[in-house]
């Protein structure tokens, strides 16, 4: 990933981080894509996502935002889950209750 593309990741994520009603930061160790997938996809129909991102570009995109108390947090493997005003269902997270 080079300097524009990097640039570019951080403002879309800082976006998304603007946009959320709060944040969320889990481990996603130990799931596989399709359990991911799985969970992208329930997220998606109550307008929630979940992003994976390094964690420097997302310590760059909490910057200035409701979420920057989130920064320490963004370490090892970790995703980051931001959810919209429509997150009316709990999401069984394999492995992680």
């Amino acid at each position: 990933m080079n300097r524009d593309q990097k640039s570019a990741r951080v403002s879309e994520l800082g976006e998304s981080f603007n946009r959320a009603k709060f944040a969320v930061v889990t481990d996603y160790c130990g799931l596989s894509v399709s359990q991911l997938q799985k969970i992208r996809i329930e997220l998606r129909e109550c307008n929630s996502e979940i992003r994976i991102a390094k964690n420097t570009l997302l310590k760059m995109a909490v910057t200035g935002t409701d979420s920057e108390k989130l920064a320490d947090d963004f370490v090892g493997t970790m995703k980051n889950s931001k959810f919209g005003r429509q997150f009316l269902r709990v999401i069984n997270f394999p492995q992680m209750i």
